[in-house]
């Protein structure tokens, strides 16, 4: 994820997972630690993403909520504070007082039994503060006896000791054993204090546990509801890391406080994480896996591997064994992953072209520029293809011959010297609105390689209604549906015949028409219902409608050697009506058949089934 992320992501989804990543903090904790510099290897994190699209999630609100303080807005009305004197300045004393105090101490206490035992048997967390790193440190344990809280304790100081932190002074909890305090004095050299009975306040460990407490908590809210939750203190290490980054050291304030105490700053691209307890799929190697093995297996996230480069801690849900992964892909349940966007490459793009506009040297820039470029030669070149397209444009087919005896409804009647319209005749008889021109001029056509895209709309398609010049008997709306009608097949038949003119004359043209099935001897657009029903076309149309419906199922053999079998592709599996479900009978959509007359195809004849979009109901993505 750490490599993908630096790929232009966008930069909300991005604040987001990384959010979940720092466990859920408190915006402004998580401001004030960005703007110290805490993040800066944190792959497109910075003060002003985070404070805009920095989110209120109900996993912070969870481990952070408290309670309302008192007295914030009292009703009780205040009383009057008298006006004292002014006070007259005294002599300044010449006096310093010193005093020697321990410079590094350490506060500890034991927390409360977690309510759910771990797989490993631990039940209770020691809390370590140490001052000068401003450092919370956690140890598990299995019980309060000596045998399992003294170990706790050594672990936590064998970590300070080996990363160079003293500890001259302990301030610890009254409840403490001899064993414990001779192993405080004894082992590690140090004085101890005890803190009184029943006053907590004396232990600043009381705050930190409330701190951890609330991080902990947010993180816990966080995790998949599949996640085995006897794991939990395999949670523990990101919990402490992601808590120490938020917070600053007290003998160096620039730095965090885990940079301090590991005298070194946190790489996320070194050691990248992600959401704890998130889902992921683990990487299979080839080594350990079969040949016909997944790829990949599940697990979930609990931490990076911080002696490791680029790699992730992660469970095993099968096994539940912890497994060291540098191939990890993470399925968190509701945050999306981030992602590049189209947005964000032309925004990425814009900001490149600024930048060169003001004369920036960047190779990086130079780089965008030359695909720039490249894109615009790209385009030109298509330009200059698709010109000669225009401009000369496959000479006109010939027009129906003319016939000397007028009709009631003629059609198009092309004669030698082609006119485009007629004047209205005196005679009431049903004609065109074609005037004849007397220069030879040519065919008004409609030509599919020169018309331009914005001309071919559904209105210059379709004639227009009979002219004035008509009588006005003849002027019916059933005469003038009808001629409306016989214009569309006109239109269609001289669109079908321009594109066999095209293919003829450009055969790449060819790969873009789908012509309707036309009815030769009447000129009209048939539709499946009527290609069944005609006996012309009945045994063409159904060998291709059941073709379609074999390639959609299982596929099929036809008993006729001389056709060939047709593959299915097992998108559709014929069923009983009884075996539908009785909840999702109302989900039954309707089918549509369409037939289209393919030129180009090695089959001309394409049948195709649509199903209805606004009812269809598929819980995937389409």
């Amino acid at each position: 994820m750490a490599l993908n992320a630096h790929d232009l992501p966008s930069v909300g989804a991005l604040v987001h997972y990384l959010h979940a990543t720092a466990g859920f903090p408190v915006k402004a904790t998580w401001l004030a630690a960005i703007k110290s510099g805490n993040y800066s290897s944190w792959p497109g994190l910075t003060y002003a993403n985070a404070s805009k699209y920095c989110p209120s999630s109900d996993e912070t609100i969870k481990g952070h909520l408290t309670q309302v303080r008192q007295g914030i807005r009292s009703t009780k009305p205040k009383p009057s504070t008298p006006v004292n004197p002014p006070v007259s300045p005294t002599t300044p004393v010449k006096e310093l007082h010193l005093w020697d105090e321990p410079i590094s101490k350490l506060f500890t206490d034991d927390m409360g039994r977690f309510p759910v035992q771990s797989r490993s048997g631990n039940q209770y967390l020691m809390l370590a503060y140490h001052c000068d790193t401003n450092a919370i440190l956690i140890e598990p344990f299995q019980t309060r006896h000596d045998r399992h809280r003294i170990p706790a304790y050594n672990r936590l100081m064998e970590r300070l000791k080996a990363r160079g932190h003293t500890v001259d002074h302990q301030v610890l909890d009254n409840e403490a054993s001899a064993e414990y305090r001779r192993t405080i004095t004894e082992d590690w050299k140090c004085t101890y204090q005890l803190v009184p009975p029943d006053v907590h306040r004396r232990n600043i460990a009381e705050r930190a546990i409330q701190t951890f407490k609330a991080h902990f908590l947010s993180i816990l809210a966080g995790i998949s509801s599949s996640f085995p939750n006897y794991l939990w203190d395999k949670l523990i290490p990101q919990t402490e890391l992601t808590l120490n980054l938020l917070r600053q050291s007290h003998v160096a304030p620039a730095i965090s406080a885990w940079e301090c105490y590991n005298n070194a700053p946190f790489n996320f691209d070194a050691t990248p994480i992600g959401p704890c307890g998130c889902p992921v799929i683990i990487h299979n190697k080839p080594s350990k896996r079969k040949t016909w093995a997944f790829r990949g297996r599940d697990g979930f996230s609990i931490g990076p591997a911080l002696q490791h480069y680029r790699c992730f801690q992660v469970v095993d849900s099968l096994t539940k064994a912890l497994v060291i992964s540098d191939t990890v892909e993470f399925r968190h349940d509701y945050l999306a992953a981030p992602a590049v966007s189209y947005e964000d490459r032309l925004l990425h793009a814009i900001n490149f072209l600024s930048t060169a506009i003001k004369d920036s040297t960047d190779d990086s820039i130079n780089a965008q520029l030359i695909a720039i470029d490249n894109l615009r030669d790209i385009f030109n070149k298509w330009q200059l293809d698709s010109s000669p397209l225009s401009s000369n444009p496959p000479d006109a087919a010939p027009r129906v011959q003319p016939d000397k005896t007028p009709t009631a409804s003629p059609r198009v009647v092309p004669s030698r010297t082609p006119s485009p319209r007629v004047v209205p005749s005196k005679t009431p008889t049903v004609s065109p609105r074609v005037v004849p021109s007397r220069a030879p001029t040519a065919s008004p056509r409609v030509n599919p390689s020169t018309t331009p895209i914005a001309s071919r709309t559904r209105s210059q398609r379709i004639p227009q209604a009979p002219g004035l010049g008509e009588a006005i008997a003849l002027r019916t709306r059933s005469r003038t549906l009808a001629q409306e009608k016989d214009a569309k097949a006109r239109v269609n038949l001289v669109m079908l015949a321009n594109a066999a003119q095209a293919t003829r004359s450009n055969a790449d043209i060819n790969a873009f028409i789908a012509a309707a099935v036309l009815d030769h001897e009447t000129g009209e657009s048939l539709e499946y219902r009527q290609l069944i029903k005609h006996p012309k076309y009945k045994e063409l149309w159904s060998s291709s409608y059941a073709k379609e419906l074999g390639h959609l199922c299982q596929g099929f053999t036809s008993k006729d050697p001389s056709r060939k079998p047709v593959d299915g592709t097992d998108t559709f599996h014929v069923i009983d009506f009884s075996d539908i479900p009785a909840d999702r009978i109302k989900e039954i959509c309707y089918s549509n058949v369409v037939c289209k007359v393919r030129p180009e195809k090695a089959d001309p004849d394409r049948t195709r089934i649509t199903i209805a979009g606004n009812r269809i109901c598929y819980p995937g993505d389409v």
